[in-house]
């Protein structure tokens, strides 16, 4: 395939194309016991919601993207580091709808980072040609704040690997199963990026973990939480996940109907702790299917980085 980037592994790229080809059909996927919904389910519940007259809230909903300012505290981070901070956005599904993009825009302004990551699911279909997808996150990269130390990036169970070549030709990162060392003026950190662990099961926190520089600490990107007990057990100080949308559509107080098999309540939204391992799964962006969100608002997130003596 032209224009991979060289430092992918082949194995994986094989891998993902195979699965790929497999798995993006609807007999395949439930022959894997991988679950499949279809359009009409969402077409019904549209059907319902607007005939309840509660259609236009959801979508009112979904388009007032809250901004949280998460602060983390790990034995594992520098003091000289503390106050980093990463701009979080995750599962845009950016192609469905062409609102979204607009409003995204406006909420960055005024915000401040040191370095950007998103983790996963850029686009609402998976089999997709991407432009659509691209062309909107380049308008994207051109809204968000300062990032003096890059922008980064993971696959989500909606991307695919044209869509990660696609991605890293305008500028992101796209970590496959591989670390980077970033450098600031106060020290040095590692950070590691998985593949999607709930649809492809292609994620190898192992081999993410050995290309980190031995003695720095290690952030860790996955679409999926689901790898948390894994990444504490690795030695990672930071986990930032999403795709739960932490339920998307759900019971006053935030409940969530939807459960999701191998991610637990505890890890399935907001900031939560695993031994030593500090992980936020995010609410997301966007939305999946139906531009729709009730009692539970998207969000972009804004984690700064301390030690957990630092008061």
């Amino acid at each position: 395939m032209a224009d991979v980037p060289s430092r992918w592994d082949p194995d994986w790229i094989q891998k993902r194309m195979d699965l790929e080809s497999h798995r993006l059909s609807r007999s395949s996927a439930e022959k894997d016991g991988i679950p499949y919904p279809t359009p009409i389910h969402y077409r019904l519940l549209a059907w319902g919601l607007k005939t309840m007259g509660l259609y236009e809230r959801g979508y009112r909903n979904f388009l007032e993207i809250e901004v949280y300012h998460i602060a983390h505290r790990t034995i594992y981070w520098p003091m000289q580091m503390s106050g980093l901070r990463i701009l979080h956005i995750t599962d845009l599904h950016i192609d469905l709808d062409p609102a979204l993009l607009e409003i995204l825009c406006r909420r960055l302004e005024g915000l401040t980072c040191d370095m950007v990551v998103f983790t996963g699911d850029f686009c609402e279909g998976t089999r997709h040609a991407y432009k659509e997808v691209i062309n909107a996150m380049k308008v994207l990269f051109h809204h968000l704040p300062e990032h003096k130390y890059g922008k980064f990036g993971v696959l989500g169970n909606h991307d695919g690997l044209e869509l990660g070549i696609a991605l890293e030709q305008i500028g992101l990162t796209i970590l496959a199963n591989e670390a980077v060392e970033i450098e600031t003026p106060r020290g040095s950190f590692s950070l590691a990026g998985v593949d999607d662990a709930f649809f492809f099961k292609l994620d190898d926190l192992e081999r993410a973990a050995s290309q980190c520089a031995p003695g720095l600490p290690k952030v860790l990107l996955s679409h999926s939480p689901e790898v948390a007990n894994e990444a504490d057990a690795l030695g990672f100080s930071n986990l930032f996940s999403g795709h739960t949308h932490g339920g998307q559509i759900c019971l006053p107080g935030g409940y969530s109907p939807v459960s999701m098999k191998n991610i637990p309540p505890r890890i399935f939204k907001g900031m939560w702790r695993t031994g030593n391992l500090s992980g936020y799964t995010s609410r997301g962006t966007g939305a999946c299917h139906l531009p729709l969100r009730y009692n539970c608002p998207p969000e972009i997130t804004i984690h700064t980085l301390n030690n957990s003596g630092q008061a």
